[in-house]
This record gives structure tokens, C-alpha cells and sequence, in this order.
């Protein structure tokens, strides 16, 4: 990703979080990490790693999670609390066809 694209991406990340008056440590919270890593996220110091999905998709995340919120009116702590008990773990595949 160029410079440029960094920049944008980060800059975005940022304006979400802060439109939605999350903190950053409400959203490392949320995705799993440390505020600090959210840090050198918004500074384009460090991209997600793919664990986080694509770069372009955490801001649509956000975009989606802070949507969900201000429509139904609860808080970043009742959409987590939501978002744990719904989310089934990722399972490995199996084929049906196996003998």
C-alpha cells in the first residue's frame, strides 16, 4: 500500500472511531488488540496484520458496528456484549463426502 493510501486508510480509521466518540481503548478492546497498536494504526506507523481482515474492511466494520449502535441506541459495551454471544467460532471445514 503506498504512502498515500496509508495515510487515507488511517486517517479514516481515525474519524470513525472518533465520530462514533469511541476511545481508542474501546476499540482495541473490541478487536482484540492493544491501544497502542491502535495508535500506530491512526498514525500509519503499522497497518493490521490480515488477522484483521483486509485493510479496507476494518473501516466498513466500524462503519457497520457504530450504524447497528446509533440505530438501536445501546453502548459499545452492550453491541460487544451482542457481538460475543452471536459470534460463532471459526471451525475448520469438513467435507460431507468424506468416507
Amino acid at each position: 500500500m503506498g504512502e498515500v493510501a496509508k495515510r487515507h486508510w488511517s486517517e479514516r480509521l481515525r474519524q470513525e472511531r472518533i465520530r462514533r466518540n469511541w476511545r481508542q481503548q474501546d476499540l482495541a478492546d473490541q478487536l482484540g488488540t492493544t491501544v497502542i497498536t491502535i495508535k500506530r494504526w491512526e498514525r500509519g506507523r503499522q497497518l493490521p496484520s490480515s488477522y484483521f481482515a483486509a485493510t479496507e474492511g476494518l473501516p466498513l466494520a466500524l462503519d457497520q458496528a457504530g450504524a447497528y449502535i446509533e440505530e438501536s441506541g445501546c453502548n459499545l459495551a452492550h453491541y460487544r456484549k451482542l457481538y460475543q454471544e452471536h459470534t460463532a467460532p471459526i471451525r475448520p471445514l469438513t467435507c460431507i463426502d468424506k468416507p
